[in-house]
């Protein structure tokens, strides 16, 4: 019962026995609490993702419900951003939760966290699909071009 009293005065706690002057280990920050929170989170869901991975890798349909769950949206607006598409940024989200589904060993945990290795593959299949548009939009324009070159039969000209 000899424990001294502390009184709170804002954030910081103080010992009336002592003089007022704030010690920084007393020093409770609200803003430090929630950021401390908020990598607890992280690190929860970064380890909930792995073990979901590993899940996919012996068939259970339902790591994949939760993971296109928690991460499609992220998918589909990194596809859309890179697209300007959104069908075409469907047809990639989708393409990119079956690449996990079938290759589930392609994400090593070790090497990164899941989210991070997802939006990357999500931005390249996205790069993929616009080069191979540029590439056909290209050779679409090739191919209208050398029928225009066509000699005009009307005006009765040899080849």
């Amino acid at each position: 019962m000899n424990e001294p009293r502390l009184r709170r005065v804002g954030p910081i706690i103080t010992d009336p026995t002592t003089t007022p002057v704030p010690e920084l280990a007393r020093i409770r920050h609200p803003v430090a609490d929630v950021i401390s929170a908020a990598g607890d989170v992280k690190q929860r869901r970064a380890d909930e993702d792995a073990v979901l991975v590993a899940a996919l890798a012996t068939d259970e349909v339902t790591a994949l419900e939760q993971l296109y769950d928690r991460y499609s949206a992220l998918v589909f607006s990194i596809a859309l951003r890179v697209l300007h598409d959104h069908t075409l940024a469907e047809d990639v989200t989708q393409e990119v939760f079956l690449r996990l589904w079938r290759q589930p060993a392609s994400f090593d945990p070790e090497r990164g966290r899941f989210i991070s290795w997802l939006s990357s593959v999500a931005r390249n299949r996205s790069l993929d699909e616009l080069r191979k548009l540029t590439r056909r939009r290209g050779a679409e324009d090739q191919t209208e071009e050398a029928v225009l070159d066509l000699p005009d039969e009307s005006r009765g000209e040899d080849p």
